[in-house]
């Protein structure tokens, strides 16, 4: 009778009976795996070029509208039917998102313990100022800096700093 036996991953196994069914199981497992693998539909999430017009695509393959930030961190528009819009219009709304995008390109702000928030705290017909920080508790906003935006030229220039970055 043969001895019991451990395997290099620390699996018993007895020496001493013959495999019956195992290889033929372990087989067709191995091949049930394989074909789920490759079977699998693969991830749909990235972008999608249709003829000149760019479009975002969700895990699902679904065309994503709105604004719609990537893997990589930016904020993209997309129109109702998904087209992605190169040069958004400076508005309240989208103000946050490209501060957001300008200070990520700028490596302002990329290693902040908590996920930063954009807040337009004031607007006039020539200037949008936006407050850049986090909320510690319901109601109680924590600023690390607010940036006045020109509408005009884009320029969004800090309270702290003497560095103008470009939104447009």
């Amino acid at each position: 009778m043969k001895a019991d036996r451990y395997s290099n991953t620390g699996k018993y196994y007895r020496t001493d009976k013959k495999r019956k069914n195992g290889g033929i199981r372990r087989t067709a497992a191995a091949v049930l795996a394989l074909t789920l693998a490759f079977s699998a539909p693969a991830s749909a999430a990235g972008w999608e070029q249709e003829e000149e017009i760019w479009y975002y695509l969700d895990d699902d393959g679904v065309r994503q509208t709105g604004w719609v930030q990537t893997e990589n961190g930016r904020w993209y528009e997309l129109d109702e039917t998904g087209a992605w819009i190169e040069h958004p219009a400076l508005t309240d709304e989208t103000a946050g998102y490209l501060l957001s995008n300008a200070l990520m390109d700028a490596g302002w702000y990329q290693n902040e313990s908590r996920e930063l928030e954009f807040v337009v705290n004031d607007s006039t017909k020539n200037m949008i100022q936006v407050a850049v920080g986090y909320e510690t508790k319901p109601e109680v906003f924590w600023t690390i800096n607010t940036f006045r935006i020109d509408r005009k030229t884009g320029e969004a220039k800090p309270f702290v700093g003497d560095v103008v970055f470009r939104l447009k």
